[in-house]
């Protein structure tokens, strides 16, 4: 069972139609419309209510949603590589340990040696590309802004000694004092964004897990 499957929802449904799921669920299966009933209806509401509140913690955020389809695709076509093996009647076709075959020890291959067959066992490992990957352009710059401070501020200070022009001297003044703050901020704003990529990757495990 998916997320939409949770929600009620198809898997194209726009965000409107993903939120108007998630409430109706909600107005349907909250434990304050459920006082009343008696003890398994209440425990059925409640836990029918968390996944639902799971689903949408996950639909409901872009990036998060974004995600997960991908994962789905990805589950899809290994899927879809593993039926055509099976019908190709190729599922038994992986090396041998036999001496001098691939993937035999001393063969020189070792592990190098795969199948598709394997592939669908271990996809969640490697689905995600990771956060720096994603990391917009912007945010890489800012991660360079105290090296290239730094740097700028030698090179007016070379110009300065050079021309004997005090304004150089000046502007590398400003340009140490720049870096100096820059080195203190720019770590602080990666241990921030680190969080939050961590917040990311731990509701990105909670949906492959549902999977």
């Amino acid at each position: 069972m998916s997320l939409y499957d949770v929600l009620g929802a198809p898997a194209e449904a726009s965000s409107a139609e993903l939120r108007r799921a998630f409430l109706d669920l909600a107005h349907q299966y909250h434990p304050d419309h459920h006082v009343q009933s008696d003890a398994s209806t209440r425990q059925h509401a409640e836990l029918r209510m968390r996944e639902i509140n799971d689903a949408w913690a996950v639909l409901g955020d872009v990036e998060r949603r974004r995600n997960y389809d991908r994962l789905r695709e990805l589950r899809a076509a290994a899927d879809r590589i593993n039926a055509r093996e099976a019908a190709a009647g190729r599922s038994s076709a992986r090396p041998r340990n036999a001496a001098g075959a691939p993937g035999a020890p001393g063969s020189g291959y070792g592990r190098q040696t795969q199948t598709l067959q394997d592939v669908p066992r271990d996809w969640k490992s490697y689905a995600s590309p990771g956060p720096a990957l994603d990391r917009p352009l912007a945010e890489r710059l800012v991660l360079l802004l105290p090296v290239g401070l730094l740097c700028s501020s030698v090179l007016l200070g070379c110009l300065g000694a050079i021309l004997r022009a005090r304004v150089f001297a000046a502007f590398a003044v400003v340009a140490v004092g720049l870096a100096a703050v820059a080195f203190v901020l720019v770590p602080m704003l990666a241990m921030t964004e680190g969080a939050r990529a961590k917040r990311r990757r731990t509701a990105t495990r909670t949906a492959r897990r549902r999977l």
